[in-house]
């Protein structure tokens, strides 16, 4: 009996040992499959970036080989982009040149015309320089009034238009005020009163302003009013 046991405990020994072994030998191939599966993927990475790397050189290659005439075209439409510019600009610089001649010819021509108009003047007042020794004050001051109504109406046909002030509200865009002159009534107060000097203007420009005296309310205290009796004086 006793040799029937130790048979069975060294079949249970062997077969323990047996297991532990097929357990090791499993496990080693578990770590080479993963291993194995590892460096199987490390391959397809690498060829994949191979491949990235193969398909950017072909690209370069293919870019390098593209025909040397694109390149002439690119240059040229620039060239001519470029003579386009300065033709543009030289094309301005002359229109501005000719717009500038144009509007001096036109001032002088307008200047000229105003000469020409104020010449016919001139040559009344000559006629009237010129007359007799015996000709009568009344007969050169009818000439002298003669003349200068000649003369503002070729002004006034030229633009030149007289500021309106007599009785107007002062207006310090168009009346010089000299002096000024107090008024009792309020009304009448910052109205011009007399005119000195006319003013004119020439379209929107303000040749010569008005020169004039200006009206001023000045308010006096009633009798009675706060402050004003002689016991509160002091």
């Amino acid at each position: 009996m006793k040799d029937t046991r130790d048979a069975d405990g060294t079949v249970e020994e062997a077969a323990a040992r047996g297991e532990i072994a097929a357990e090791e030998s499993a496990a080693r191939d578990d770590a080479g499959g993963e291993a194995a599966a590892g460096e199987k993927a490390a391959a397809r990475e690498q060829d994949a970036a191979e491949g990235t790397e193969g398909a950017h050189e072909h690209e370069g290659l293919v870019a390098a080989e593209e025909p040397p005439e694109a390149e002439d075209g690119l240059v040229q439409e620039l060239q001519e982009l470029q003579d386009r510019r300065l033709r543009l600009a030289a094309e301005f610089e002359n229109y501005r040149k000719r717009t500038r001649r144009e509007l001096a010819e036109m001032r002088v021509r307008a200047q000229a015309d105003l000469v020409r108009r104020l010449l016919e003047v001139l040559d009344d007042l000559g006629r009237v320089a010129e007359a007799t020794p015996d000709a009568t004050v009344e007969s050169l001051q009818e000439g002298i009034a003669l003349v200068e109504l000649k003369m503002r109406r070729e002004l006034d046909d030229a633009g030149l238009a007289r500021i309106e002030a007599a009785g107007k509200r002062f207006d310090p865009n168009l009346h010089e005020a000299v002096v000024t002159r107090p008024v009792s009534e309020p009304e009448e107060d910052d109205l011009v009163s007399r005119v000195f000097l006319e003013g004119y203007t020439f379209g929107p420009v303000l040749v010569r302003p008005a020169r004039v005296e200006v009206n001023k309310y000045a308010s006096t205290p009633e009798e009675g009013q706060p402050g004003t009796a002689e016991g509160d004086e002091g």
